[in-house]
């Protein structure tokens, strides 16, 4: 938690750029009703369904801060980062998506084996599947074939490396990671103020928290989803390409305040 004084500039352009965000989330669901894709291909299904999810966190993201629920925005923030890297991964090649196949089938494959003995009660329904070897066996051929091929389930550094983001995974998703993981960093920051004279702390629950205070992570939000509505309004060679990249120059108006 900042003890630090805002300053007026600050929290002004903070809530010009949070009304943006909401309007933006609007806008992009409006326009995605313009997709043109094909069903029965996987690689639009896949890229069309982690946009859906980006699009969707984004939303969840502007709820949190507007409800003042402040904690569980860079929680969501990491869910929509990670998304992104898998779609940005996803729309540059093509291919990646067997990757996507391997790490499907191999959390699949972790479930089965903890059903198959038959101990663990919230999978018991699954460990009495009279087909559960079968099942079993087949996704783990799946994965070998895969892997004889040259594709894996990826690490998120690999994922993030691969994007081209590898310092953002060595810096903002260390951050992000850490509220998650209720790291003592991020209980710090939740939780603890410093008072006014500097001489003791406070331990607060729901703190009121300004704009300013989570503008980092919205302006991220915002930036991630704007991002991959262009990418993914080129890719599937939508017409509304143009009212995408008004929303870029809106974006990149707002944010002069911190970049000039």
């Amino acid at each position: 938690m900042s003890d630090r004084h805002r300053e007026t500039w600050e929290e002004e352009s903070a809530k010009k750029l949070y009304e943006f965000f909401c309007l933006a989330i609007i806008r992009c669901t409006e326009l995605a009703r313009e997709f043109r894709f094909d069903k029965t291909h996987k690689w639009h299904m896949n890229l069309v369904s982690l946009y859906g999810s980006i699009l969707e966190l984004s939303h969840a993201i502007s709820i949190s801060v507007g409800s003042d629920s402040p904690i569980g925005v860079p929680i969501l923030l990491r869910s929509q980062l990670e998304a992104f890297v898998d779609f940005t991964n996803l729309a540059s090649d093509r291919k990646y998506g067997y990757n996507m196949d391997a790490a499907h089938l191999n959390e699949w494959i972790k479930i089965l084996r903890e059903a198959k003995p038959g101990g663990n009660p919230y999978l018991k329904g699954m460990s009495e599947a009279l087909d559960l070897d079968a099942i079993l066996g087949s996704y783990e051929g799946q994965v070998e074939k895969l892997r004889a091929d040259g594709y894996r389930p990826l690490n998120n550094f690999e994922k993030f490396e691969r994007s081209g983001q590898a310092q953002e995974y060595r810096s903002f998703y260390n951050f992000l990671c850490c509220h998650s993981h209720n790291n003592i960093r991020a209980l710090i920051e939740r939780h603890v103020a410093i008072l006014a004279d500097g001489a003791d702390i406070e331990v607060q629950f729901f703190p009121a928290v300004t704009l300013a205070e989570l503008v980092q992570y919205f302006d991220s939000a915002v930036g991630i989803l704007i991002g991959a509505t262009k990418v993914i309004h080129e890719a599937l060679e939508s017409p509304r390409l143009a009212d995408v990249e008004l929303l870029a120059e809106k974006l990149s108006d707002l944010r002069k305040p911190w970049t000039d």
